[in-house]
């Protein structure tokens, strides 16, 4: 079948003279087989005798006649006048095609090439131009605009017939695609229903729209190894619930005002890379059960992917969606790429579930983010995300790695209840507040994590908050670090740190809160800076903590708190009243080099070890009425600027005298247990007024008005010891 130069409607048709005439012409590809090439002259003379007996057998009379009805049927539908003759020369052809395709005596290479010749002259009448295609929507309201130019009566006519012919060519190759596909389901449900005798061989063509103006719809219909690159929709472009089989490619396609391919299904990779959707992108509800490609996609108007379902890789990377995208319920089986997106309008991507890793690593969100109570099963990448309003991550489940490293989140941040299984990555993350302004008053500015659970490594180091955060009732099942994190204010009330936890040089700008927390391994809080008040009221440290060089700015409330392992405070600086009232040190209390410029309140405190004081400054008022101290007390080079420290203070209620106790230490000698206790305070120091009293028969030098305690003598019912000595005198 000769090949043809197609235009389609006020265009030409080229092919050989003799075709035209009604002349037999050879089927396209038709050459010898291999293994009669290079045969001697005698045997090309039997294979030209064979030729020529073949031309007179019902088989090649059968072919010639196909080829003149293809002929006929090609004049028919090139008829630019009559919309019934070209309709009639489009069935003509179509069904031209399957009867190539069931001819069993040709092989099924010739079969193939003959039906995608008479598909090409189709799809080339669908790619052809068509003028009024832009003028679509004008064509197809009631009446003519104020202006137009031209008849408009004779125009939406022409436009009707034009679109009538070339979606009935769309309709005749559904018909025949859709046939093919219920015909591979019956025979994968081992159907012996009779078919149509269709062809499955339609499922190997190609059909090539490349290019093509596309102005009317084509729901419902299927497709198979379409190719729509950089084809032209004038109006709506709808696909609904349309059926794509093989790869499919809208590459570089432009959609002029909406598309629809609500409810389609994509069997095989699809490609929609460097489109442009003018209008509102409707994909709610598709399935795509291969790779599918967004990559570069400019999305104008809104789009809707909520339920869709990709079960291979979805790539949407680099792509622009300059209004909201609602992405609600996606549910992706590959890795899904969102990395580099950027969303001008308000991203949705709620309750989804991302099976695979998921990037959306470099992405601006210029609007809200919402991912709430959606699943990642795989690695989540958001390193450097820029999040521009309210980023909603609350009740997500992030079963692998998460990995938010160097992400900007700007004025709302909320991980509020988020799961968090693999290794969590903030670090150098910026949690930023802006100036308020009147069109930005609704929206909070604070970053929320509160009552997330980190069930691994959890990394904030060098994190920054601008904004206040709150991490109150969250569960670090394993270490974390803030090392290095700057806070403006922090709130980490009833959190549980599992093992170690790391703030050594952080910075807290304003208020911090542990109130509550629990540390069940050492806590680190060397170099860091409080600078507002500092909140550790019934905080309860299992293990070690060291507050070595830290700096607290503001007041500081350690009241109630617990610290069973060595606690560190050399080299602190409290600038503001410290408060460590009925706190209790199982370990180590090492205040060593410590100054205190506001009053010190340690009335009520337990040093069940070593109180260590040696060399500390209290600038201010200082107390130690009801302390107890169990183990060794250090106050060697003290320095009490102000006034002598209280270690015995009366009751203003019940008048009743709270005095500080000290253990009567076992001690070969008196002198021996005197070292138990130094109260040699610095030179130019206020003295600590000291007395005399005795317990067990040994005489101690300890703070007038305070007494002494047999630490064998603890009463388990009465919580209290038994044996005490006289107030010192």
């Amino acid at each position: 079948m000769p090949r043809l130069h197609i235009s389609c409607r006020r265009g030409l048709f080229f092919y050989p003279a003799r075709a035209r005439k009604g002349g037999v012409l050879p089927y396209a590809g038709y050459k010898p087989a291999p293994e009669q090439e290079g045969h001697t002259a005698m045997n090309l003379n039997k294979l030209l005798t064979a030729l020529r007996q073949r031309k007179n057998t019902p088989a090649h009379n059968l072919q010639a006649e196909r080829h003149e009805r293809y002929t006929h049927a090609l004049e028919q539908f090139l008829d630019g006048h009559q919309p019934a003759v070209r309709l009639g020369g489009a069935y003509t052809l179509a069904n031209l095609a399957d009867e190539w395709l069931t001819d069993a005596s040709l092989p099924e290479q010739v079969r193939r090439e003959e039906a995608q010749t008479i598909i090409d002259a189709l799809t080339g009448c669908i790619r052809t131009p068509y003028p009024l295609a832009q003028k679509r929507q004008i064509l197809e309201s009631d009446e003519a605009p104020e202006g137009y130019e031209g008849d408009f009566t004779r125009d939406q006519e022409a436009l009707r017939e034009e679109q009538l012919v070339r979606r009935t060519i769309f309709m005749e190759f559904s018909r025949r695609l859709a046939a093919v596909a219920e015909s591979t389901k019956k025979d994968n449900k081992e159907d012996q229903r009779t078919l149509p005798p269709i062809s499955r061989m339609w499922a190997d063509l190609r059909f090539d729209f490349s290019g093509a103006p596309i102005f009317y719809p084509l729901r419902q219909l299927h497709f198979q190894n379409a190719d729509f690159a950089s084809a032209t929709f004038y109006g709506p472009a709808d696909f609904f619930g349309a059926t794509f089989h093989g790869d499919t490619s809208f590459s570089a396609a432009q959609f002029t005002a909406d598309a629809s391919f609500q409810g389609a299904n994509f069997a095989d990779w699809v490609g929609f890379s460097a489109a442009h959707f003018a209008g509102a992108a409707e994909f709610s509800g598709a399935r795509f059960a291969d790779a599918a490609s967004f990559a570069t996609v400019t999305f104008t108007g809104g789009a809707d992917f909520s339920d869709a379902v990709f079960s291979a890789a979805a790539d949407f990377a680099v792509a622009s969606f300059e209004s909201d995208a609602n992405f609600s319920r996606l549910n992706t089986a590959g890795i899904a790429s969102f990395a580099a997106v950027t969303f001008g309008g308000k991203a949705v991507f709620t309750a989804s579930t991302f099976h695979d890793e998921a990037h959306f690593a470099a992405s601006v969100f210029n609007r809200p983010a919402v991912f709430s109570k959606s699943l990642f099963g795989g690695v989540a990448r958001f390193a450097g995300v820029v999040t521009k309003q309210s980023a909603m991550f609350s009740n997500v489940r992030f079963a692998s790695a998460a990995d938010f490293s160097g992400a900007s989140f700007t004025q709302f941040a909320d991980f509020g209840e988020a799961q968090f299984d693999g290794d969590a990555t903030f670090s150098q993350a910026s949690f930023i507040a802006l100036p308020r302004t009147s069109y930005e008053m609704d929206f909070p500015q604070y970053a929320n994590f509160g009552n997330a659970a980190f069930t691994q490594d959890a990394d904030f180091s060098k994190a920054t908050f601008t904004a206040s955060v709150g991490f109150g009732k969250v569960t670090f099942a394993r270490a974390v670090s803030f090392n290095g994190a700057s806070f403006e204010g922090a709130y980490f009330e009833d959190v549980t740190f599992g093992q170690d936890a790391d703030f050594a040089c952080s910075t807290f700008n304003h208020s911090a809160s542990f109130a509550k927390a629990t540390f069940n391994a050492n806590a680190e809080f060397h170099e860091a800076s409080f600078r507002g008040h500092a909140d550790f009221r019934d905080a309860a440290f299992a293990a070690d903590v060291r507050f070595s060089g830290a700096s607290f700015g503001g007041n500081t409330g350690f009241c109630r708190a617990s610290f069973g392992g060595n606690a560190s405070f050399f080299r602190t600086d409290f600038a503001g009243t410290a408060e460590f009232r009925e706190a209790i040190f199982e370990g180590y209390a090492g205040f060593s080099t410590a100054t205190f410029s506001a009053d010190a309140n340690f009335s009520g405190v337990v040093f069940e070890q070593l109180a260590w004081f040696a060399d500390a400054a209290f600038e201010a008022g200082t107390e130690f009425a009801g302390a107890t101290f169990i183990g060794v007390a250090d106050f060697c080079n003290v320095s009490f600027v102000k006034s002598p420290p209280v270690f015995a203070v009366e009751d203003a209620n019940s008048g009743e005298m709270y005095r500080a106790r000290f253990a009567a230490l076992p001690a070969a000698s008196e002198s021996a247990s005197q070292e138990a206790y130094n109260f040699a305070v610095y030179e130019d120091s206020q003295p600590i007024p000291l007395g005399t009293a005795g317990l067990n028969g040994v005489g101690y030098h300890i703070p007038v008005g305070t007494v002494l305690f047999d630490p064998a003598s603890w009463d388990e019912r009465q919580k209290e010891y038994t044996r005490m000595s006289e107030p010192a005198q």
